[in-house]
């Protein structure tokens, strides 16, 4: 049968994040996944449902494409400029980018996804995996990080860098 996926003209959100959105619906349908919206905030991972997980990765490799995306992330350092510069090529969100781009590195990095201050979610490089680098959900973001920088609101132009071992004991 058909299908129709509507995204409201009056909605707010960025045209990245609309563009993930129907892609995520699009998930559901190839994936013969029942939606569960509503079953929880939509903001926050920790709480999302295994179905809406699953339809969030599918949307996320329909916008950034690993076989694709790799030989574009390779020569680029994991940071704020390689994120902006990738995710203008394949118009997606600054957190779609990020992760993926962590995922693909072949240095020794992670992104982040925390809320509350609290790390939430942790994607690492297949060299951090390696490593057995972890940041447990829960965890307080680090004074010296990145991630606790901007979360205080100190904006961000060009990049920063900052030492991986304030988030490792």
């Amino acid at each position: 049968g058909w299908h129709r996926i509507l995204v409201s003209a009056a909605q707010m959100d960025r045209a990245t994040r609309r563009r993930f959105t129907v892609c995520h619906e699009i998930g559901h349908l190839v994936l013969n996944l029942p939606s569960e919206h509503g079953h929880g905030p939509d903001w926050s991972y920790a709480k999302r449902s295994t179905n809406e997980v699953c339809c969030d990765v599918f949307a996320a490799e329909l916008l950034l494409p690993v076989v694709f995306f790799t030989p574009l992330a390779r020569g680029l350092a994991p940071d704020f400029d390689a994120v902006d510069e990738l995710r203008m090529k394949f118009f997606a969100s600054r957190e779609a980018t990020a992760s993926r781009l962590a995922a693909t590195s072949r240095m020794a990095c992670g992104y982040v996804w925390s809320e509350g201050g609290k790390v939430r979610h942790m994607v690492r490089s297949p060299a951090l995996r390696e490593a057995h680098g972890w940041v447990s959900s829960g965890t307080r973001l680090p004074a010296r990080s990145a991630a606790a920088a901007l979360r205080g609101g100190s904006g961000r132009s060009g990049s920063d860098t900052y030492s991986g071992d304030v988030w490792f004991e």
